[in-house]
């Protein structure tokens, strides 16, 4: 893991790490739209 870390340039992984984020955010999104629109 921390050879992984070293071996990897620090901008690649926040960059890979922010592309994960973002798309946990749509994901959580879209089930949120779901579950509401599902309620009506």
């Amino acid at each position: 893991m921390l050879s992984e870390l070293t071996s990897t340039p620090l901008s690649a992984w926040i960059s890979s790490m922010s592309r994960r984020l973002r798309l946990n955010k749509w994901q959580s999104q879209m089930a949120w739209w779901m579950t509401s629109a599902g309620k009506r």
